[in-house]
């Protein structure tokens, strides 16, 4: 039986969050929707957390191994029944009239895509401390109006976090799917390639979904960064080849991938001042003499 829409939640040791997640989507001013968790192997109680919410809407879907959070979101995409995909995180949440205004905004301006605004909020604490596009406006510029982007200006102003709502049959009908490869940042890809196909993504200002930013200690970030931008730089590559007779995607993903290769020199020398590597930092600093005006645009910046 067909529903409106359709939310794939990929879920792995989230038992402190998934509640509040699925129960969001389930108080939807929206009622017409199904919600698909597909849990990764947890370890914790997060199955057990997702079985002790009653509503015939919600469907678990359980991997007999860990397979990663793209791998969970095809298999949500291939069991969905929506005439929409809405994309969550299992430790966010959303404003209860979220679907309903994003699905209104979608048929009035004939979108296939749709965006809104996040809030982020610190895990523990119930008031946002700001908005990802707020956050960004010195690099983006301020988002007061409703606009349509396309892939290029997606990928120039890095739109990747957004979580969108997709028509189904636009992701259905072209055979896209995340990018099981990827260990982060595969959304980006993924709306990269909806967006191509589509030709526009609608960008709402407003803030409906609640982005939760959890602690992580400087080391371990520094080392998850590294290896995410070296991610980010190699699938760029991948997808400049793919999109090499598309001269303004390629141009912006060329520009994209320049960002990622001065973020990850920024990351290495930051990490090896962290490790007390100096002459290490020093060293690759003589090697890449931009990375002192890459270090201080940020710091103006910030």
């Amino acid at each position: 039986m067909s529903c409106k829409i359709s939310v794939i939640i990929p879920a792995y040791n989230v038992e402190k969050y998934v509640k509040k997640a699925i129960e969001s989507a389930l108080n939807q001013t929206l009622k017409d929707i199904e919600v698909i968790v597909v849990d990764d192997c947890s370890t914790d109680e997060t199955v057990n957390v997702i079985k002790s919410i009653y509503d015939t809407r919600l469907k678990l879907v359980q991997n007999q191994t860990n397979k990663g959070v793209s791998f969970s979101r095809n298999k949500a995409i291939e069991a969905s029944s929506g005439e929409w995909i809405a994309i969550m995180d299992s430790d966010d949440w959303w404003s209860p009239e979220r679907l309903q205004k994003m699905l209104n905004h979608a048929i009035e301006n004939n979108a296939n895509i749709v965006c809104d605004d996040l809030w982020l909020i610190h895990d523990g604490e119930e008031v946002p401390y700001t908005t990802h596009l707020k956050s960004r406006a010195k690099i983006i510029g301020h988002h007061k109006e409703m606009t349509f982007l396309s892939a290029s200006r997606m990928i120039s102003d890095d739109y990747g976090y957004l979580k969108p709502i997709i028509r189904s049959d636009l992701i259905k009908n072209t055979g896209l799917l995340y990018d099981e490869n990827l260990n982060g940042d595969e959304d980006f890809k993924f709306l990269v390639e909806c967006i191509y196909h589509s030709g526009k993504m609608l960008l709402i200002p407003e803030p409906m979904y609640y982005y939760r930013t959890r602690p992580n200690s400087l080391s371990s970030s520094i080392s998850r960064a590294i290896v995410l931008h070296q991610s980010q730089i190699r699938f760029t590559g991948e997808l400049i080849t793919t999109y090499s007779q598309e001269p303004e995607i390629e141009s912006a993903l060329k520009s994209h991938r320049k960002k990622k290769q001065r973020g990850l020199a920024e990351l290495l020398f930051k990490d090896r001042l962290e490790k007390k590597k100096y002459l290490s930092a020093t060293i690759l600093i003589a090697s890449r003499p931009i990375l002192i005006k890459s270090l201080l645009r940020n710091a103006l910046i910030r």
